[in-house]
């Protein structure tokens, strides 16, 4: 089978698109979808399969409306970061705890500002959540009220989070 000379020069663009995207998220951790098709003129579909290919290779994690790095966090770093901007990240919590209504589902994201978060929520009742990570699933998990579903998957260490193809594939 001969591949055309125009199959060659889609697979390296893309190849490039893909490598310059890594790049760019290790260096301003988020890009939307929406940029990704601006900067290379590519329909938002192109640009959706792009992020899932990534992410399949492990090189990005795809969010709503975009990706960010998909780098492993130092410990040391990650336990800096829970201590440094405490009183700034127990603030953002509170202030989702007050529009989160009892009884609501939530997803909470894994990370020191959405641990902060879980802690603020557990005065709430009857809320049901979905999170990838243990911190905040063993946090919210004190509630006998509460309804916690973690995606199966790997543990990452560092942050207890889940990692891995389940967990990879949205809660439905």
């Amino acid at each position: 089978m001969q591949i055309r000379h125009e199959e060659r020069d889609d697979e390296g663009k893309k190849a490039r698109r893909r490598a310059f995207l890594v790049k760019y998220l290790e260096q301003n951790r988020h890009i939307s979808i929406e940029e990704i098709a601006s900067r290379f003129s590519v329909t938002t579909q192109t640009a959706r399969r792009d992020i899932v290919a990534l992410e399949l290779e492990g090189k990005v994690r795809r969010l709503h409306g975009g990706a960010v790095a998909s780098t492993p966090i130092d410990p040391t770093v990650y336990r800096q970061r829970r201590i440094a901007n405490a009183p700034a990240k127990d603030a953002i919590g509170s202030a989702v705890a007050r529009i989160v209504p009892d009884n609501a589902s939530v997803f909470i994201d894994t990370g020191t500002t959405c641990e902060a978060v879980a802690r603020a929520l557990i005065d709430h009742k009857g809320l049901r959540v979905v999170t990838y990570s243990l911190r905040v699933a063993t946090t919210l998990s004190e509630r006998t009220d509460f309804t916690v579903a973690v995606p199966g998957g790997f543990v990452r260490q560092v942050d207890g989070g889940g990692s891995g193809r389940p967990c990879s594939r949205p809660a439905a």
